[in-house]
Parts: structure tokens; C-alpha cells; sequence
């Protein structure tokens, strides 16, 4: 009966949480504003930027109870080493998942340098 229940689970489990990416980050050409970092899984969304000397990162989440997209978190970091951290926390807490977490923060991180503007520490 456990097998059942098991391979049951598995099938009713959306396509995207089969795939095991945990969520994506989008290109140039998919993004509204090139100067944003997305990531998304499921319902929630990461997004970092650079706004006047800061660097932006900015949680949203939807869901059936929540209504339209909200703003849950959202925080300036001086620093785009902090910035990447605070990335990294909002992924884990988003997706519950330790290595997308670190691999979204080095994608943000190489983002943030090859962007070329703003205050980049090594």
C-alpha cells in the first residue's frame, strides 16, 4: 500500500516540481526591465536590482489566499555581497531547497558583475 501511495503523490505533483529546477532565471530577452534579476518558483518571484546606490532585493508572493502578487520582503543592501546572501535566504525560503539556493546567488552574483554599474566588492 505504501508503493501505491507513494507512486500516487508522485504523479499528481505538478510538471515544474518533477523537473527538479526549483525555479529559472530569465534571460534578457524575457525579462520587462533588463536591469532586474528575476527567479521564480511556482507563485513566488525573487527580484534583485541596482537603484540609486543600492542594490534592491525584493520578495513577492501570490497565492489563492493572498489575491494579487505582495510584496513580503524587501530590502537595500550597500554591499552586492550582502545583496547575493539576501538573494540566497529568499530563494531557500522560497523553493526549501540549500543548492538551488546557492546556485541562484552565484547566477545573481556573475549578473551583478557583469552588469558593470553600482558598487561591486569581491
Amino acid at each position: 500500500m505504501d508503493l501505491v501511495l507513494a507512486n500516487g503523490w508522485r504523479f499528481e505533483r505538478p510538471k515544474q516540481s518533477r523537473i527538479g529546477d526549483g525555479g529559472r532565471w530569465f534571460g534578457m530577452a524575457e525579462r520587462t526591465n533588463s536591469n532586474v534579476f528575476v527567479w521564480r518558483h511556482g507563485r513566488d518571484e525573487v527580484r534583485l536590482s541596482y537603484e540609486s546606490e543600492s542594490w534592491n532585493v525584493i520578495y513577492v508572493a501570490m497565492g489563492k489566499l493572498l489575491g494579487p502578487p505582495r510584496v513580503m520582503y524587501e530590502a537595500r543592501h550597500r554591499r552586492a555581497t550582502h545583496a547575493a546572501w539576501d538573494v540566497m535566504a529568499r530563494v531557500i525560503r522560497s523553493c526549501r531547497d540549500e543548492d538551488e539556493g546557492v546556485r541562484v546567488a552565484q547566477s545573481a552574483a556573475r549578473w551583478m558583475k557583469a552588469l558593470g554599474i553600482g558598487p561591486y566588492d569581491d
